[in-house]
């Protein structure tokens, strides 16, 4: 209804004459929005028959602004050992991927995965009936898909209902300009999504163009299990960087601060460093003697067991 008036809209979608040709719920025929999202998608693209074949992951992307990851399976030598858990982790994540299950079978856990035929066609007739066993996947498949949604209201509706977690996004926009920072880059060119598990601390991002002073946009966005500080460079307050960034381990911090390069530590540093700690942790130093530190390092000195 328009100001009161009804209104029609009429689309033509392809058939044979009888049903739809492509996208369609073979168990509803009378279901209309899956061949209307398809022609949406087919005008952005050009034509049907650019949406023939591709990569699953190119359309999600374009449908929900994720990034994708590819992990490729074709050297099967070189899959790491803990691909599974990566899979699994990611599943945790909301990442539109197969869901994972642990299976017990005769007193063993069976890595399988339940994977969807975007053709419709055909199925896998192997073990486990309509689930695979990840060994095979990978014995099978050339690579695995993965694409990791963007946090919103939606993404998070689905991330609490199913009791999964969301990932920490960071977005930053800038271009690289001639002369300033488009400064290229010595390696070839990589993959433009890159996973990596680093420890707590400090990191610099430098984004890269391949060739010296080609200019252009960019986006880079980070996505982190946790919440994490991050900030451009110029614009960083280290000051407030240092205030909101707590110490990984304050009691190690201060006892680096006083010990040798080697980790060990005399009696005089001791001294001083029980005095810190003892405020840090309990909000008031503990007085130690000289000689009571003294002690103290004798009884940890194993030189004399």
């Amino acid at each position: 209804m328009v100001n009161g008036w009804r209104s029609s809209l009429m689309i033509s979608l392809p058939t044979d004459g009888r049903e739809l040709i492509y996208a369609k719920n073979r168990g509803d025929p009378e279901e209309f929005w899956p061949a209307l999202l398809e022609k949406a998608y087919a005008k952005l693209r050009g034509n049907y028959e650019a949406l023939d074949g591709g990569k699953t992951q190119d359309a999600i992307v374009d449908m929900t602004g994720s990034i994708s990851e590819t992990i490729d399976l074709t050297e099967k030598s070189n899959i790491p050992d803990n691909l599974y858990d990566l899979v699994w982790k990611s599943y945790q994540m909301n990442s539109l991927m197969g869901a994972s299950i642990h299976v017990p079978y005769k007193g063993n856990n069976i890595q399988l995965l339940r994977l969807r035929n975007p053709w419709g066609k055909s199925e896998w007739t192997g073990d486990w009936s309509d689930q695979i066993s990840f060994l095979d996947v990978l014995r099978i498949f050339d690579e695995i898909q993965l694409c990791h949604l963007q946090p919103d209201s939606l993404t998070s509706e689905i991330a609490n209902d199913e009791g999964k977690q969301n990932w920490e996004e960071k977005v930053y926009h800038d271009a690289w300009i001639r002369g300033l920072t488009a400064g290229g880059c010595g390696n070839p060119p990589d993959e433009v999504t890159r996973r990596f598990e680093l420890d707590p601390g400090v990191y610099a991002i430098i984004p890269s163009t391949f060739k010296a002073h080609a200019e252009a946009k960019f986006m880079l966005r980070l996505y982190t299990e946790k919440p994490a500080v991050s900030g451009l460079l110029e614009e960083v307050d280290n000051n407030e960087l240092q205030r909101t960034m707590k110490p990984l381990d304050p009691v190690k911090d201060l006892f680096m601060k006083r010990a040798t390069e080697d980790g060990h530590i005399y009696a005089k540093e001791l001294k001083i460093f029980l005095r810190e700690m003892s405020a840090s942790e309990f909000g008031e130093p503990i007085l130690f003697s000289l000689e009571a530190a003294r002690s103290l390092v004798t009884l940890m000195d194993v030189s004399f067991l």
